[in-house]
């Protein structure tokens, strides 16, 4: 009995995805069972065990071949494990990110202790230059000691209606200084040298600085 093309199919391979052997597009279409027995058998004959049609009368038929199941799998590992390292460099780029802006913050907070202390040093400064100013504008009054003044002793009191510039000066002088944290000054004047001596002390402890933080200024009369 001749074979039919369904027979080679099957004798290839039942369960292959392959061309068929009989039709208008295959390459042994011009073998077809019309031209005997003989072209049919020796096809059959040319039929291997893995379902390759060989021979010369055409490209050889394979069946379609699928990734071996390990090699899925290690696919499938290697894109797990290439998630895992991009979640690991999202985290290490959130750390270096957290480092950089508290490392910013502590700045920031340096740079405004310090801006606060110097800011606290300039008020003393012209609070002292303005207690000089005040003793060559009544130089005599300060030649005689009138405007000396310990940190200890109590704020003047300015009356107005007395005239009396002196307690006016050291009293408002006084009140300006203690606008500075825990501010206080001390006035001097020494007649051998005919020197002027301004002290004044603050508090800035608050701005990273002494708790007795203070400018001195001495200038001749």
């Amino acid at each position: 009995m001749r074979p039919t093309g369904i027979d080679i199919r099957r004798a290839a391979d039942p369960a292959a995805k392959t061309r068929p052997c009989w039709g208008p597009t295959s390459p042994l279409r011009h073998l077809r069972d019309d031209h005997g027995s003989s072209a049919s058998h020796a096809i059959y004959g040319m039929v291997s065990e893995t379902g390759r049609v060989q021979g010369a009368m055409g490209p050889a038929q394979t069946r379609s071949e699928e990734a071996p199941p390990y090699e899925v799998g290690v696919t499938h590992m290697r894109r797990q494990r290439e998630g895992g390292f991009s979640m690991v460099e999202v985290l290490v780029s959130l750390l270096v990110l957290s480092l950089g802006l508290l490392g910013l913050a502590a700045l920031q907070s340096n740079s405004m202790k310090s801006t606060h202390s110097a800011h606290l040093r300039t008020q003393a400064t012209l609070y002292a230059y303005d207690m000089l100013d005040r003793l060559r504008a009544n130089r005599e009054a300060a030649r005689a000691g009138a405007y000396d003044l310990a940190p200890e002793d109590a704020a003047p009191t300015c009356n107005p209606l007395a005239h009396d510039l002196v307690d006016c000066d050291r009293a408002e002088w006084r009140a300006d200084v203690a606008s500075l944290p825990d501010g206080t000054g001390a006035i001097g004047y020494d007649a051998g040298t005919q020197f002027a001596t301004v002290f004044v002390q603050w508090n800035d402890e608050r701005a990273g600085g002494s708790t007795t933080a203070s400018v001195t200024i001495q200038s001749q009369l």
